[in-house]
């Protein structure tokens, strides 16, 4: 699971968020595949329309509705670990029903971590 911030403070979001997801495509190795979880931070920076406008322009590149976080504030913070840890659950989840070769579940210890 990706957690792609894009700072608000930033005056081309859909540009930046674009920028990112360029890059995390050429470093390959399929972390462009992963899940991923959009926010728009630092939302402490910027005023509330700004943000609104922000999210919108998020929302339009992303595809996906972004969180609006503030580590500073502590806002979207809560909801953000929630949804990350959401998405690990799911996939550890996947990972649980699926056999071992010899048949048996695989456990916690069988799961190769870098690879979620």
């Amino acid at each position: 699971v990706l957690l792609h911030l894009v700072d608000a403070t930033e005056p081309d979001i859909a540009g930046a968020y674009r920028t990112v997801r360029r890059e995390i495509k050429a470093y390959g190795g399929g972390l462009a595949r992963k899940k991923e979880i959009v926010a728009l931070s630092k939302c402490d920076a910027v005023g509330p329309e700004e943000i609104a406008e922000k999210v919108a322009l998020l929302q339009k590149a992303a595809r996906k509705k972004p969180l609006v976080l503030s580590a500073v504030a502590g806002l979207g913070v809560k909801e953000a670990l929630f949804a990350l840890a959401r998405e690990i659950g799911r996939k550890t989840s996947a990972e649980d029903e699926l056999e071992a070769e010899d048949g048996k579940p695989r456990g916690a210890s069988e799961r190769a971590p870098w690879r979620s």
